[in-house]
């Protein structure tokens, strides 16, 4: 590594990578039943190995079908699901984690010390 440079690393985490929800089953935050997916993600030096919860996924979404052209419209799906996020599920989420808007705010300003420091935190290794 050149001037400074730090490696690829990695961490493990059970909470929805765009919700900040816990998704393990086992979890005493976690939001009633959660269908969950991975969904590893990068952020600058850092791979994520996180998850997608339902919500998130657009499980509770269908897309409407056109019978005109025989196809599925997925944008009004994912439009309803931005909305319900916004306007339900993230202020929900909120309200039960005081940690998940912190993480949705580190990974969305790509952050990678304040999400280390948002990991220690949860593992009691801060």
């Amino acid at each position: 590594m050149e001037n400074g440079e730090i490696g690829l690393s990695m961490i493990s985490l059970s909470i929805c990578i765009d919700c900040g929800v816990d998704t393990d089953p086992y979890s005493h935050a976690q939001m009633g039943w959660v269908n969950r997916i991975p969904s590893d993600t990068t952020v600058k030096n850092l791979n994520i190995d996180a998850w997608l919860c339902g919500t998130c996924c657009g499980d509770e979404f269908d897309e409407e079908y056109d019978a005109e052209t025989g196809e599925y419209n997925s944008d009004s799906k994912w439009e309803a699901v931005e909305k319900y996020q916004e306007e339900v599920w993230y202020p929900a989420v909120d309200s039960k984690d005081q940690n998940a808007k912190k993480w949705r705010e580190a990974i969305n300003d790509e952050d990678v010390p304040r999400i280390h420091a948002l990991k220690e935190e949860i593992d009691g290794t801060g």
